[in-house]
C-alpha cells in the first residue's frame, strides 16, 4: 500500500456556491415568465429524448411525443 500524503492546508470539499441563492431564484423566476424561453427549453429537452409535457388547447396535459412525434425519427423532404 502507498504512503498517505500530508498536506500543509485543508483541502476544500467543494461545497461552496459561486452564485447566491437569491440570484438563482430571480433567474428561475425570469425563465418562468418568458414563454419563448420555456418553449425553446422544451424543444431542446424533446430533441434529447427526455419526457416533455405540453398543454393542448383544452388545457389537457399531453406528452410531446404525441404532438411533435418521435425526436429520433429522420425527417426527409420528397421521395427517394
Amino acid at each position: 500500500m502507498g504512503r498517505k500524503r500530508s498536506r500543509t492546508s485543508v483541502k476544500s470539499k467543494s461545497s461552496m456556491n459561486s452564485i447566491s441563492k437569491n440570484i438563482k431564484k430571480m433567474l428561475r423566476a425570469d425563465n418562468k415568465k418568458d414563454k419563448m424561453r420555456r418553449v425553446l427549453n422544451q424543444l431542446d429537452a424533446w430533441s434529447k429524448g427526455k419526457r416533455v409535457i405540453l398543454h393542448d388547447d383544452n388545457g389537457k396535459r399531453v406528452e410531446a411525443k404525441q404532438i411533435w412525434g418521435s425526436p429520433n425519427k429522420k425527417f426527409t423532404i420528397g421521395r427517394k
